[in-house]
């Protein structure tokens, strides 16, 4: 019970970035930029926090390549592409990003409004990054 109890704002977080449609809607387009990660919660209690080591920042291009540095560093590269996905906290399909490459975690349930990227774990016990346009 009390697992659940600690699983409800993760819930709740994830169901306000999925439920609309209108900002869901071609999350491709607006993806395109640096995004630097803020940080991530979730985990098994729904309040562990995920803080950055450094400057850790994605890049995606509109010809569907992206880099992921960590200070300035390579952490990774390669080739992502938007689909769609059942969503297990709505049952419907969300979008959702994958990447080409091992290094680089695929799946994730993508949401993008205005300056704020959210990548959702799709599984029980989720994270949800958070990622701010750089500008």
């Amino acid at each position: 019970m009390k697992k659940l109890f600690y699983l409800l704002p993760v819930f709740c977080i994830s169901l306000l970035f999925f439920t609309c449609r209108k900002d869901s809607a071609e999350p491709s387009n607006k993806l395109t930029g640096k995004w630097r990660f803020v940080n991530a919660v979730g985990g098994f209690t729904g309040r562990s926090v995920i803080n950055p080591k450094g400057v850790e920042l994605y890049t995606f291009k509109a010809d569907s390549t992206f880099t992921r540095t960590r200070n300035d560093t390579l952490l990774v590269q390669g080739y992502f592409h938007i689909g769609a996905e059942k969503s297990i906290f709505t049952g419907t399909m969300a979008p959702n990003i994958n990447f080409n490459s091992k290094a680089a975690t695929s799946g994730l349930l993508i949401s993008v409004k205005n300056d704020s990227l959210v990548l959702t774990d799709n599984h029980v016990e989720p994270y949800g990054y958070l990622y701010v346009r750089v500008k």
